[in-house]
């Protein structure tokens, strides 16, 4: 019996390690064939990313915030995660809060850049 409240007290010390501080908040829409899926780390925007799937190929990327605040227009741009030195293709999200709270908002605007061309759309809050 005492060697199991020692295993115990040695192993679940550590179980709540790794819990988020943020809430994730999470966006949809589609553009040109290819799903965008945003989730939003609300309260620690750094941890915020944006997937892309074109529904032709199932070819699917990620995209990862540059920096790990928002910027002075309160925007994020995201990047490839396997960027490979391309900075044409990108996203930014704007009209971002560092902690929206309740006051979440049912939609948000992104500009897709690629190779200069730049495409406005919008996504729209999804519940998971």
């Amino acid at each position: 019996m005492k060697g199991l409240v020692i295993v115990a007290l040695v192993l679940f010390p550590f179980s709540g390690i790794g819990q988020k501080a943020y809430k994730a908040v999470f966006f949809n829409g589609k553009f040109n064939n290819v799903q965008i899926r945003f989730t939003l780390a609300d309260g620690y925007p750094a941890a915020s990313e944006l997937r892309t799937k074109n529904l032709k190929t199932g070819v699917s990327e990620l995209f990862i915030a540059e920096k790990g605040v928002l910027g002075e227009n309160q925007e994020l741009a995201f990047y490839p995660a396997n960027e490979n030195g391309n900075r044409k293709d990108f996203f930014v999200v704007k009209e971002l809060q560092a902690a929206f709270g309740i006051d979440l908002p049912p939609k948000i605007r992104v500009v897709h850049h690629l190779n200069g061309v730049q495409t406005v759309f919008i996504l729209k809050r999804v519940k998971r």
